[in-house]
């Protein structure tokens, strides 16, 4: 015997049943021993990913059966929490929420409204047949709107479980305070699985940012690069570069091509010693200084650090020695005799 889909034999936990032939030639369910009635029951509760459910593995339930089922850290049962509310205080046995565990908490938010964070953790439910006594579904904590402080912008990114809110001082010159001692543009509040916000308390913007950097005179080459609507905090430094067109080693050191000034607590930049930039020459090619008119036996055995199609820049290389094993080298004008290589390099 079968049971239309949805529902099981009571008391079976199956579909379907078998009568047999006794040797007393009397069927195991007759008039006297009636066959069990088909009954709807409840399938495992899995719509939401989230829910955790603590029973034995089954795939339906029967009703009256009752399971536990819970949220992780940080999600609750809003629907349990309202089972439980329109019960009142005490325990209801109709609505199927028997028992609830777990820590129902309540915060005032910015706004001054009072409202329940965590609701249960653990609910019992009930299978009503076919259905639950409620439908468990996880929600996220929600920490409402976040505290506003004076003189302080804010910019929300959401309000439930994991949201941050970007907190900068209104003033371009102002920041903050970080319980490192550093000054910091941004600080950023998390919502927590208490249902409250990272930051509660701000410290007062304080002038913690440089304004406009100095300007070095034409003859330096320098010019500054920043953004004055991201003006420079205290213990930074803001950057010159050689200009771009031609002038890209700094002549009081080959090796740098930049100059920074830091920006000091009072806000201000330190007192600059302007270098200058020029404008690094190229050397002539190897090819050209070497023509193999001047000696056939002189050959490039390899290169270093330049490509042979472009002209050497300062402290390119290259080497050079002679064709054949018979043959050695000498630097022209010189008293230098018996060398086996030269290497050359694009000086200043």
């Amino acid at each position: 015997y079968h049971c239309p889909e949805g529902k099981t034999f009571a008391g079976q936990y199956t579909d379907t049943v078998q009568n047999t032939c006794t040797k007393m030639l009397t069927w195991t369910y007759s008039s006297a021993n009636p066959l069990p009635q088909c009954i709807d029951t409840c399938p495992l509760p899995g719509e939401d990913p989230l829910l955790i459910i603590e029973s034995e593995p089954r795939s339906f339930f029967e009703p009256q059966e009752k399971i536990s089922v819970q949220c992780p850290s940080g999600f609750y049962l809003p629907s349990a929490r309202k089972k439980r509310d329109d019960a009142s205080s005490t325990r209801s046995t109709s609505s199927g929420v028997t028992q609830a565990s777990g820590t129902t908490g309540a915060v005032t938010d910015a706004e001054g409204s009072t409202r329940a964070v965590t609701g249960e953790s653990t609910v019992e439910i009930t299978c009503m047949g076919p259905n639950w006594s409620i439908q468990p579904v996880c929600q996220a904590v929600d920490c409402g709107t976040a505290p506003s402080f004076p003189g302080v912008d804010s910019f929300s990114f959401g309000t439930t479980l994991g949201s941050t809110v970007r907190y900068k001082c209104s003033e371009l010159s102002k920041a903050f305070r970080a319980r490192s001692g550093e000054l910091v543009s941004t600080l950023y509040s998390t919502c927590l699985v208490t249902g409250q916000w990272s930051i509660q308390q701000i410290l007062p913007c304080e002038v913690g940012r440089c304004g406009e950097p100095p300007v070095p005179d034409a003859q330096h080459n320098l010019e500054v690069r920043w953004n004055p609507n991201f003006p420079i905090l205290v213990g930074q430094r803001v950057k010159y570069s050689c200009v771009t067109n031609g002038y890209n080693r700094r002549l009081d050191d080959f090796e740098q091509a930049e100059y920074h000034l830091e920006c000091l607590e009072g806000a201000s930049f330190q007192n600059p010693n302007w270098p200058t930039c020029v404008n690094m020459t190229t050397c002539i090619k190897p090819a050209d200084f070497f023509p193999n008119s001047t000696n056939e036996n002189i050959t490039a055995l390899w290169t270093s650090d330049w490509n042979n199609d472009t002209s050497p820049q300062y402290k390119d290389r290259m080497y050079f020695s002679c064709n054949a094993p018979n043959y050695k080298m000498r630097i022209i004008n010189t008293s230098i005799t018996e060398m086996k290589h030269i290497d050359i390099m694009c000086d200043w």
